[in-house]
């Protein structure tokens, strides 16, 4: 008899439960044989125990018990797959999955299953074991005059999303720009840019990769006010406040590249006609952009 896949909510509160009683029994017989008597003794306990803990949970037949669950219940998930080919390692653990197809709604419903967090589809999903995405095809914008870009595109988790927390930009984020053309920063023109965009900025002029370096702000429309009268002030608005908390240095080598790397688009999570006047200007700069990574290639 074929193996149901559990409800999330009921199979993680069944697993912490577990876990939190294998962890209360070990963690306590651990205390007592450590047991410390200062600040100092605590600091080596602390190292002792976690090293003496892992051991146990390895020799834990329950904990095994868990693992083994939890194991099942991925591979569940992985049956659910018809589509496509699922390659293994040696111990039967997928590594990897890899489809084809011409059906673009079609390739655009399977993949969601590892790339989407869309709440009704919970506990059918692959989105956390999913390290990265790999996608090639004729990609053919309709606006781009019938010329298909030779790009590859490296998209990576936002950078940060909150305004004042202190961002700082990872080890393999620093990799990626060193070995890139370019550099599309992608930010909200209506709302004030955050730490982390900054602090790419920032990592991006001072290892002296300002001229990679392209800016793009999306919902360009959304940006109104009173005293905006036509598309360059509201350009001049979204720049204003950008390169404040760079310093001076970095500040000046941001707004000689932003004189020549900064585009504006709206309306871009549609599929943009260049014959209507509303599309026209995000168009053109989308046109730009592409010209302008050409320049850095």
């Amino acid at each position: 008899m074929a193996r149901s896949i559990s409800k999330p909510p009921t199979l993680l509160s069944k697993t912490l439960t577990a876990l939190r009683a294998i962890a209360a029994r070990h963690g306590g017989q651990l205390k007592t044989e450590l047991g410390a008597i200062d600040e100092k003794d605590q600091r080596v306990v602390d190292e002792l125990f976690e090293e003496e803990l892992d051991r146990r949970l390895r020799e834990d037949d329950e904990f095994h018990r868990i693992s083994d669950e939890i194991m099942d219940e991925i591979e569940l998930r992985f049956a659910l797959l018809t589509d496509g080919t699922v390659r293994r390692n040696k111990q039967g653990c997928p590594q990897s999955w890899c489809w084809e197809t011409e059906d673009r709604e079609a390739f655009i419903k399977t993949v969601t299953r590892f790339s989407s967090n869309h709440k009704p589809r919970f506990g059918r999903l692959l989105t956390p074991l999913v390290n990265g995405v790999w996608v090639a095809g004729p990609f053919l914008p309709k606006w781009n005059n019938g010329q298909q870009p030779k790009l590859v595109l490296l998209d990576g988790e936002g950078l940060g999303h909150t305004p004042k927390s202190v961002a700082a930009i990872s080890t393999s984020l620093t990799r990626r720009i060193e070995a890139a053309d370019a550099i599309v920063l992608v930010d909200n023109a209506v709302q004030p840019m955050h730490a982390a965009p900054v602090a790419a900025m920032k990592e991006m002029i001072t290892s002296g990769s300002a001229s990679k370096l392209l800016l793009m702000f999306t919902h360009f429309e959304e940006v109104k006010g009173d005293n905006l009268g036509n598309a360059a002030d509201r350009e001049q608005h979204v720049l204003a406040s950008i390169g404040e908390e760079l310093g001076p240095f970095a500040e000046r080598a941001l707004r000689s590249r932003l004189k020549e790397a900064c585009f504006f688009v709206g309306g871009i999570d549609a599929s943009l006609d260049p014959t209507k006047k509303s599309h026209k200007r995000t168009v053109g700069q989308l046109q730009l952009l592409a010209d302008g990574h050409r320049q850095h290639r």
